[in-house]
């Protein structure tokens, strides 16, 4: 059993230790499937929430490796959405138990081809973009390893998906092809499947610590850039059609990423009625608004105006700026002077709307009166962020108010003060619900590690005296953020407020 000790000072003093078993120590290839036989392409299914699929076992077709006379899968997507649409086909097979694939394996491998008769998307030459998704623990989280197109359909091409957390309980692998303006059928098959072992010691996790910053903090903490970390209103009656006095929808930012982090987003989205669980609300409904926030490289701040009517599963005219397409669309924006502070959206006479940012700097914008009846009735209000890039995933953004008024009457007000999000207001609305956290004054910071870091448990000590480490009960809860593990430490667990130790252990 090996011992690491690290020492921090942020504000108090602590020391962090671990004791970690050994790591592994063999290297090679395991096969999950060479398709030597149809009964390798039996254990694979359609998951029938998705675009339709079919899997067969192909006989005619393989990509070597396997034994003699070997086949492969063939997977037929029989994908018939129109050309500005999503769409998705989902194969899926149980890997008879829980994997702890972080510490066991490096990478996921397999050979794909895509058949010539296939129909590449709508104004696109490529035919879609697959990834290999891992279905991880009880909650089957949802963990996509990465996005390759396939543009080839001449030889087979070999992918190597990196194995990344989640993936310490991982009891199915999941197959997608997916995208916009898949119109008709694409037929692909894969071949090989493969882990490849970590061939070194796997090391102990790592621990660091921050301090926790109060108000709603919303981090860009999954993998894909354009999942959305959202919270939403429960219904209270928040339109604004036919109400005789301004309503007004604020959104008060106390942290923003720095300016070298382009197109990071928060926003607030406007949407009728009472939408689902979706976490993209501004994609999947037919009529939506976006009130979009960025950074400018100066420190300033950029609010956007955007919506669409009509337009459920796609963009629909967000992006239109050419007038002589009409309306629905990009309205207009402003550029402050500074991106921290209240920024507030105030509709009036059905179709009339103000943007204000926080140094007072204002515009007014008018939306066509057939759009706006559109929005009649109630109105769900979200609060949320997306990344936008790669390079921005893993950053946050706080929010310390969010407020809604009609006239002088107060329909939603939340400071984000206590540290739990408040149900009579809210739900959680996101890609993670572990990328939402409310922080409050009693709590005090985060600790964080690397992974993997499977079966490892976070303890506590009022000293360094080996013989005094406790397991908190109940255990301090923690959640995946990208790559690190993360932990809120509250009063509660410090019999100390200004003094600490932590630990990960993890016994053989």
């Amino acid at each position: 059993m090996n011992k690491h000790t690290v020492k921090f000072t942020v504000g108090f003093f602590l020391v962090a230790g671990l004791l970690a078993a050994g790591g592994i120590g063999h290297a090679g290839e395991v096969v999950v499937s060479n398709f030597d036989n149809a009964d390798d392409a039996a254990l694979w299914s359609w998951e029938s929430w998705s675009d339709p699929a079919e899997v067969a076992f192909d006989e005619t077709l393989n990509a070597g490796g396997g034994a003699a006379g070997s086949g492969s899968l063939r997977v037929a997507n029989l994908f018939t959405k129109g050309a500005n649409e999503y769409s998705q086909a989902v194969v899926t097979i149980a890997t008879g138990g829980d994997i702890d694939a972080e510490t066991l394996y490096t990478k996921i491998s397999l050979d794909i081809k895509v058949d010539p008769s296939s129909a590449p998307r709508a104004n696109s030459s490529d035919y879609g973009g697959f990834e290999v998704i891992f279905r991880n623990g009880s909650d089957w989280v949802w963990h996509s390893l990465g996005n390759v197109a396939l543009t080839n359909t001449s030889e087979w091409a070999h992918l190597e998906f990196p194995v990344a957390a989640p993936g310490d309980k991982v009891h199915h692998l999941t197959l997608k092809l997916g995208g916009n303006g898949l119109t008709n059928t694409i037929i692909y098959n894969i071949d090989n499947i493969r882990w490849t072992e970590a061939s070194n010691q796997v090391p102990p996790p790592t621990l660091a610590i921050e301090e926790a910053s109060k108000g709603l903090n919303l981090t860009a903490g999954t993998t894909g850039q354009y999942d959305r970390q959202n919270i939403k209103s429960v219904p209270l009656g928040l339109g604004w059609v036919g109400v005789s006095e301004p309503v007004a929808y604020s959104i008060t930012l106390n942290s923003f990423p720095a300016t070298n982090y382009a197109g990071f987003q928060t926003h607030m989205y406007l949407v009728p009625g009472t939408p689902g669980t979706e976490s993209s609300p501004d994609w999947n409904e037919p009529a939506a608004i976006i009130i979009g926030i960025q950074g400018t490289a100066e420190g300033g701040g950029t609010v956007a105006f955007r919506y669409k009517t009509d337009a459920p599963g796609s963009n629909g005219g967000y992006f239109n700026t050419d007038p002589a397409a009409g309306q629905v669309g990009f309205l207009g924006s402003l550029t402050a002077s500074n991106i921290l502070g209240t920024w507030t959206v105030t509709f009036s006479q059905d179709n009339q709307i103000a943007l204000t940012a926080p140094d007072g700097t204002s515009t007014n914008l008018v939306m066509p009166i057939e759009d706006a009846q559109k929005f009649a009735g109630d109105i769900t209000f979200y609060c949320g962020i997306m990344p936008n890039q790669a390079a921005n995933i893993g950053q946050t953004a706080i929010l310390s108010a969010a407020r809604i008024t009609s006239g002088t009457t107060v329909l939603l007000n939340d400071n984000f003060s206590t540290n739990v999000l408040n149900s009579e207001l809210w739900t959680v609305n996101a890609s993670s619900a572990s990328c939402v956290a409310v922080v409050g004054q009693k709590d005090l910071f985060w600790i964080s590690w690397t992974t993997p870091a499977s079966g490892f448990v976070l303890q506590t000590n009022t000293d360094a005296n080996p013989t005094t480490w406790v397991t908190p009960d109940p255990v301090i809860p923690d959640a995946l953020l990208g790559n690190r593990k993360r932990a809120l430490i509250t009063e509660s667990v410090m019999s100390d407020p200004k003094s600490g130790f932590f630990r990960l252990i993890k016994s053989q």
